[in-house]
């Protein structure tokens, strides 16, 4: 029983300290995204998306972020709202809350990194597209000027 105290106590400092990576992930996203969400974003900006992609031209760069900041806001909402989900389980469930602790953490972090994962393909192919369209306004000029 001794141990099992121990081992409760440790896995209960783990979930507070989870609770409050996510919290701090959640909130870094959502700054991210509004800041991406500005046009006026400056090309190479450290809170953009470092991919080459958005890094061809300033269209390529506005339309990745463009594309990419709604999915960065949902990412930092899916861990505030997972961090918020581990502290009033940790206050309200007593001590059955180890498994579903262990759920919140692992869903939370693994639907972040996905939700990530696709504002980054989304902005890649922003960016291509963006590039794609200036190459063809491009051409469209100079065949005109022919």
């Amino acid at each position: 029983r001794k141990y099992g105290d121990m081992a409760l106590a440790v896995f209960t400092i783990f979930a507070w300290v989870s609770a409050a990576i996510l919290l701090a992930a959640g909130g870094y996203l959502i700054n991210q995204a509004r800041r991406i969400r500005r046009p006026d974003l400056p090309m190479g900006s450290s809170w953009g998306f470092p991919i080459e992609e958005a890094r061809v031209s300033e269209g390529a760069w506005r339309a990745a972020h463009r594309a990419a900041w709604p999915l960065v806001g949902a990412a930092g909402i899916i861990c505030a709202v997972h961090s918020i989900a581990i502290i009033m389980t940790l206050l309200f469930m007593g001590d059955d809350f180890s498994s579903f602790v262990l759920i919140l953490i692992c869903m939370g972090l693994i639907t972040a990194a996905l939700v990530q994962w696709l504002a980054r393909a989304g902005a890649k192919s922003a960016a291509r597209a963006a590039v794609a369209s200036e190459s063809d306004v491009d051409s469209d000029s100079s065949s005109d000027s022919d």
